[in-house]
C-alpha cells in the first residue's frame, strides 16, 4: 500500500492529477479509474490508492476466461457423448427391427413349407385308405395317384405306389413304372421305406438321391396295412407304402414364389441331417453343412462361428444370431420346419429341417438420414461452442448474456431432436404392435372358417369313397348350410380386411349416384332378415320396423358403400338386441340425411364407447371387430359423421345415427 502526502501548496495538487489523468487516456488506460481520480480533486488528506485492485480484476478475469473453456469443452464432451448415445438407440433400434422381421419372415417361411408337406401327407393317407389300394386294384390307384400329382403338381415330382417286396406297382407318371420294371429297381432298403414300415406312421426322409435318375429329393411315404378280422381280434398286415417325391427344386421354387418383391433378405433351408436343400446366395444343393465340399466354401476368418451357429439352429429350436466378419454385421433368424403327420395331431410334429432368413444390419434410409443428421447437428453444436468460447475470452464481460442464450437455444435444439426421436421411436413401436395384433387376430379368424369347410371337404370325400356309385357322395341340408356360412364368414372376413388395407394405403374410392336412402334402408332391413335367422338358433329373429321420412330421402353417394354401413349397424342391433325389436328411422336435418338404428339391447358400456369406431374394438366370435371402424371411415369419406349413444328414453338399449348431405337437385336419380 502506497501513500501520498496532500502537504505542500494547494496549486500543485491539481496539477499533479492532471498529469496523472492526462497520461491515463492512453490504450491501456481504464475509465474507471480515470474517473475515480477526478473525483480526489476536492478530497483533504491523504489520498490512499488501492495498487492490489488492478491484479485483482486480472485474475478475475483469467479465471472466467477459464471457466469458460472448461464449461465449452464439457459442453462439447457432452454434445458428442449425448449424439453416440442416440445413434447408438436407433442403431440398436433398427437392428432390433431387423431381427424382428427376420424372425417372421423365417416363421412364415417355414409354416409354408410345412403346409405343403402336410397337404403331401394328408394325400397319401387317404390313398393308402382307398378301396381302390386297399383291394389292390392298380387301375384304380393309379387314378388317385394321379388326381394327387395333379392336385400338387407345384410341389410333388410323381405319387407312386410302392409292394411290399420293395416294388413299384403304379405311379402318377406311368413312364416310371416302365423303367423302375426295366432296371429292377427294388427300394424296399431305401431309408424312407424302412422306417414307414417300422413306425407304421407317415414319413418326411431327410434329402435323398433317386435310385433312377439320381435327383437330390425328399420322400413322404404313408405304410399301407390290410386289416384281417379272425375271432374278433384284428390284425395288420403290411402291404407296401404310398409315398411322394418332392424335388428340391421345387421346394425352392415353392419359397422363391412367396417371397414379396421388396423382400431384402436370403433365405436357406437345411433338413434335419444338415443338407442344405435350398440356398438363395450359395450354390451348395445338395452339400451336407459338415462336409469338406461344403466347408470349402465358407471364408476361413467365419468358418468356426458359423458352424457352432448350424450346430445350434439344427436342435429344432427357434432363434436369431448376429454374425461379424471383415467389419460387416448380419442378421441370420431360424425357425424348425415341423410337419403334422398324423390326422387331429396325435402324435408330436416331425421335425423335418430348418428355415433361415438372413439380412444385413444396415440402417434404413430414414434411420440413415436422422443419424447423419444427428451427427452434423452435433458437430455444428461443438463448432458453435467453441466458437462461443474463443469470442468469450475477448469478450467476457459484453457476451457473457449472448453466450448463455446461445447455450440455452442449442440445449432447446437437442432437447426438440429428443422429442422428435422419442415419439418417433414410440410411434414405430406402437404401428409394428398394431400391424403384428392385426396380423394375428385375422390370421386365427380366418383359420375358424376355413376348418369347419375343410372338414365337410373330408366328409364328402369319404362319402364319395364309400358310395356304391363312384364319383358321388351326399350332404346333407344342414351341411350345406354350415358350409354357406362358413364361405361367406370368409367372404366377409377378406372384404373387412382388404377395406382396412384400402384406408391405410389411401386407395379407398366411392361410386356415387343419387338415390332414395329410405328405400335403401329397406333393402338392407331385408337383406339382413333374410340372412341372420340362419345364423342365430339360440334365439328367436327379432323384429326390424322402418320408420321412414314423410318425403323421399335423396343422397348423393356411394349406394352399395351406404348399404353396407345400414347392413353392419343392422346386423350389430340384431346381435345385441336379444330378440327384442329394432327400428331404423330417417329423417332429414337441414340439409342432412339422418338415419338411426335403435336397439333395446344392453346398451354400450363406458369401457367400449370411446374406442367404438377403432380397430379391433370389439371383438366377438362373428368378426375382427372391424366393422363400425370400417362404417365410420366410409362414414368419413361422404363428408359425413356417425355416432352413438345409449337410449334415453328408460327403455334401454342403444341408437347408432349416420348422416350424410342430402343430394343437389341437378343430381342425377338411381
Amino acid at each position: 500500500m502506497s501513500v501520498v502526502s496532500a502537504g505542500g501548496d494547494g496549486l500543485e495538487r491539481p496539477k499533479a492529477l492532471h498529469a496523472i489523468v492526462s497520461k491515463g487516456q492512453g490504450p491501456g488506460s481504464q475509465p474507471g479509474l480515470c474517473k475515480a481520480l477526478l473525483r480526489l480533486h476536492h478530497h483533504k488528506g491523504p489520498i490512499r490508492l488501492n495498487m492490489d485492485q488492478v491484479p485483482r480484476q486480472v485474475k478475475g478475469t483469467t479465471v472466467l476466461i477459464m471457466a469458460i473453456v472448461i464449461i465449452a469443452g464439457i459442453l462439447s464432451v457432452g454434445a458428442f457423448l449425448y449424439a453416440g448415445v442416440f445413434s447408438t438407440n436407433i442403431t440398436n433400434s433398427a437392428v432390433q427391427s431387423i431381427h424382428t422381421n427376420a424372425e417372421v419372415q423365417a416363421s412364415d417361411m417355414a409354416n409354408l413349407l410345412s403346409n405343403r408337406f402336410e397337404t403331401v401327407a394328408s394325400n397319401l393317407i387317404v390313398i393308402s385308405e382307398s378301396s381302390a389300394v386297399q383291394e389292390g386294384n392298380v387301375t384304380a390307384a393309379t387314378v388317385l395317384l394321379q388326381s394327387a400329382q395333379d392336385a400338387s403338381s407345384s410341389f410333388t415330382s410323381d405319387y407312386g405306389w410302392i409292394a411290399s417286396n420293395g416294388t413299384l406297382l403304379a405311379n402318377s407318371n406311368q413312364s416310371l413304372v416302365a423303367a423302375a420294371a426295366s432296371e429292377g429297381l427294388n427300394v424296399s432298403t431305401r431309408g424312407y421305406f424302412v422306417a414307414a414300415e417300422r413306425t407304421g406312421a407317415t414319413y418326411v426322409s431327410n434329402a435323398t438321391v433317386t435310385l433312377l435318375y439320381h435327383k437330390v429329393v425328399v420322400v413322404v411315404a404313408q405304410p399301407v396295412y390290410s386289416i384281417a378280422i379272425a375271432e374278433g381280434r384284428h390284425t395288420a398286415t403290411f402291404e407296401g407304402v404310398v409315398a411322394s417325391t418332392v424335388d428340391v427344386s421345387s421346394i425352392g421354387a415353392t419359397i422363391e414364389s412367396e417371397l414379396a418383391p421388396e423382400f431384402k433378405s436370403s433365405i436357406g433351408l437345411l433338413d434335419a441331417n444338415g443338407t442344405v436343400l435350398y440356398s438363395a446366395s450359395m450354390n451348395a444343393t445338395g452339400l451336407n453343412v459338415r462336409s469338406a465340399a461344403f466347408q470349402a466354401l465358407l471364408p476361413s476368418g467365419i468358418r468356426e462361428q458359423f458352424d457352432a451357429f448350424l450346430n445350434d439352429s439344427l436342435r429344432g429350436e427357434t432363434g436369431v444370431q448376429d454374425l461379424s466378419y471383415q467389419g460387416a454385421s448380419g442378421t441370420i433368424a431360424y425357425h424348425p420346419v415341423l410337419v403334422e403327420t398324423t390326422p387331429d395331431n396325435q402324435t408330436a410334429p416331425e421335425f423335418f429341417g430348418v428355415m433361415y432368413v438372413s439380412a444385413a444390419n444396415v440402417l434404413e434410409a430414414g434411420e440413415a438420414l436422422q443419424v447423419a443428421q444427428l451427427r452434423v447437428f452435433t458437430e455444428l453444436t461443438i463448432l458453435g461452442i467453441e466458437a462461443s468460447a474463443v469470442v468469450a475470452v475477448f469478450v467476457v464481460i459484453r457476451w457473457n448474456r449472448r453466450l448463455d442464450a446461445t447455450v440455452e437455444r442449442r440445449t432447446a435444439d437437442l432437447a426438440e431432436k429428443t422429442s422428435e426421436l422419442a415419439r418417433a421411436n414410440l410411434e414405430l413401436a406402437s404401428r409394428e404392435e398394431t400391424q403384428r395384433d392385426f396380423i394375428n387376430i385375422a390370421a386365427h379368424e380366418l383359420r375358424t372358417p376355413v376348418q369347419p369347410i375343410l372338414g365337410l371337404t373330408d366328409l364328402l370325400r369319404q362319402s364319395v369313397n364309400e358310395s356304391g356309385n363312384k364319383g358321388t357322395g351326399e350332404v346333407s341340408d344342414k351341411e350345406v348350410r354350415m358350409l354357406e356360412r362358413n364361405v361367406k364368414r370368409l367372404e366377409d372376413l377378406t372384404r373387412n380386411i382388404l377395406d382396412v388395407t384400402k384406408f391405410d394405403s389411401g386407395t379407398f374410392r366411392l361410386d356415387k349416384t343419387r338415390f332414395d336412402l329410405n328405400r335403401k334402408a329397406s333393402e338392407a332391413i331385408e337383406e339382413v332378415g333374410s340372412v341372420q335367422p340362419r345364423r342365430s338358433s339360440d334365439a328367436a329373429a327379432p323384429s326390424v320396423r322402418l320408420s321412414p321420412s314423410a318425403e323421399p330421402l335423396m343422397v348423393e353417394a356411394d349406394e352399395t358403400r351406404i348399404f353396407e354401413v345400414i347392413a353392419n349397424l343392422l346386423r350389430n342391433a340384431i346381435a345385441f338386441s336379444k330378440g327384442s325389436s329394432v327400428e331404423v328411422i330417417t329423417r332429414k336435418d337441414g340439409d342432412n340425411a339422418v338415419l338411426q338404428v335403435k336397439d333395446r339391447g344392453t346398451g354400450i358400456s363406458a369401457e367400449v364407447e370411446p374406442r367404438l369406431f377403432t380397430k379391433f374394438a370389439s371383438k366377438s366370435e362373428n368378426g375382427l371387430g372391424l366393422g363400425l371402424y370400417i362404417s365410420k371411415k366410409i362414414v368419413d369419406a361422404h363428408g359425413g359423421k356417425i355416432w352413438a349413444e345409449n337410449n334415453a328414453d328408460g327403455g334401454g338399449g342403444a341408437s347408432f345415427y349416420i348422416q350424410i348431405p342430402v343430394a343437389s337437385p341437378s343430381a342425377p336419380a338411381k
